[in-house]
């Protein structure tokens, strides 16, 4: 439930720069590149995707992330496993630096929402991608308001 959710504990989950606050059962799938998390009560795997994108100046972040979730949402489209893919609704502005955007997949007999959190962040755009069954997403709602505001990306320097 949404009450349950508010009340765990809280980690700093972080790798290849990229760092955001999750739920503290959330477990680390190991990659090189991107910060990737499995919420081990969710079926779908992973659970949250981290990735960094360049922002054109003046960009304009819920034009930006309706392109961006379109192109997914075509690419989802055409993979064998899934029988649709559809992006609901216009970008959901949830602050002068976030939108969130929705595709509506079906796969494999499942049905599920894939959130994409957009943050900016000077001249870089950070999106995730969170993939819920469609009966837990407003429980996870705040979950992602949380995660949406805390990701951050510091390019290491290995000098």
């Amino acid at each position: 439930s949404r009450g349950l959710l508010q009340r765990l504990p809280r980690v700093v989950a972080s790798q290849g720069g990229m760092s955001a606050t999750v739920p503290g059962h959330w477990s680390n799938i190991p990659d090189q590149e991107v910060l990737m998390l499995q919420d081990p009560l969710l079926e779908i795997s992973p659970t949250l995707q981290f990735e960094v994108g360049v922002l054109t100046d003046g960009e304009d972040l819920a034009a930006h992330a309706q392109a961006r979730t379109a192109a997914i949402a075509g690419q989802l489209a055409a993979i064998k496993e899934v029988q649709s893919a559809r992006v609901l609704g216009k970008p959901e502005v949830q602050g002068p630096h976030r939108v969130r955007t929705t595709i509506r997949v079906e796969a494999l007999g499942r049905v599920f929402h894939q959130v994409h959190l957009y943050r900016r962040s000077g001249g870089l755009v950070l999106p995730a991608l969170l993939r819920l069954p469609v009966k837990h997403k407003d429980a996870y709602l705040d979950v992602m308001a949380q995660i949406q505001r805390s990701m951050a990306y510091r390019k290491s320097s290995n000098m």
